[in-house]
């Protein structure tokens, strides 16, 4: 199943905005950027995956459909007023799904902790 349409992050100037005005965490297969949003009652998410990560757009979009799952999965527990754009890194590149996931797992517990700010 997918991230439902009103929670996605289309235009490039808030991709930017994110990038400007957020705060990152690292992790070895993603860097995750957030920032609040104009609205504090929105809360969108952006998925950039380029070919430095892999060549084959097949790859690249495996790759966005499995974080995004992973949001998708954890979506409640998000507060709102927020934008969050994942960038993957090469090294995410034919990692299977559940070690996509656990890496977010581990790195859930600092957004929920920027959400208390």
């Amino acid at each position: 199943m997918a991230l439902p349409r009103e929670y996605r992050l289309k235009d490039s100037y808030y991709f930017r905005r994110v990038k400007r005005l957020g705060k990152s965490f690292n992790t070895p297969l993603f860097f995750l950027n957030i920032a609040p949003s104009k609205d504090p009652d929105e809360l969108k998410f952006g998925f950039v995956v380029s070919t430095k990560v892999d060549k084959r757009a097949v790859e690249r979009n495996r790759i966005r459909r499995v974080l995004s799952e992973s949001i998708r999965k954890r979506l409640d527990g998000f507060g709102r007023g927020y934008h969050v754009v994942i960038i993957a890194r090469p090294a995410i590149s034919g990692k299977d799904t559940k070690t996509i996931d656990t890496w977010f797992e581990k790195v859930y517990p600092k957004i929920l902790a920027f959400d208390k700010k």
